[in-house]
């Protein structure tokens, strides 16, 4: 595949005002280069599926571990679990859950208030995943192949384009239905 290359000359002035200050001017000049071919990668195929997985699993494999500490006892209790508890038995006409010392208050149970929670997250989990060596070659050599391309790698577009709205023609007497990801509800175009 064969392109054109432009050359760039970046150029930085300062002018200094008064007291010190500089004033700082930058200049992007191009000119014309000599024509030249690209490696194969450009001129792959351009597979989104493989882009998005590649990145969903780059993206996951960066990702930090989070989660509470293991409990310990009085020496690092997690949270929900900071109370001085104790259990009053059986045979009071009430639930067998831990109570705060002197007091009736339930404490430390998933379900009382101010307990820890019932399955909170665990460090231990593992949020990495992996890709086939041959799809992470195919999805670099995709995206490369996708910045030859401006349609795929242009400016924004604005938000109206990019929603995806299905609006009746008035002549219709059915109502219309906007599709938005993020709330599942029929819009009726009669609502005002």
């Amino acid at each position: 595949m064969k392109t054109k290359a432009y050359n760039l000359v970046n150029s930085v002035e300062q002018d200094e005002l008064d007291a010190g200050l500089l004033a700082e001017y930058y200049f992007v000049e191009a000119s014309d280069g000599k024509n030249i071919t690209l490696p194969a990668a450009f001129s792959s195929d351009v597979r989104e599926d493989l882009i998005r997985s590649a990145v969903l699993a780059s993206r996951a494999n960066r990702r930090q571990p989070y989660g509470h500490r293991e409990h310990d006892g009085k020496r690092a209790p997690q949270p929900g679990m900071k109370h001085s508890v104790e259990w009053w038995g059986k045979g009071r006409g009430v639930s067998r859950i831990m109570r705060k010392t002197g007091q009736r208050t339930g404490a430390q149970n998933p379900h009382t208030r101010g307990g820890r929670r019932a399955h909170g997250p665990l460090v231990a989990k593992d949020w990495s995943q992996k890709a086939n060596s041959k799809q992470r070659r195919m999805a670099r050599d995709s995206a490369i192949a996708a910045t030859a391309n401006a349609g795929t790698v242009g400016p924004p577009r604005p938000p109206e384009e990019r929603r995806k709205c299905y609006r009746r023609s008035p002549s219709s007497s059915a109502p219309a239905a906007r599709s938005d990801p993020w709330r599942r509800r029929a819009y009726s175009s009669s609502a005002g």
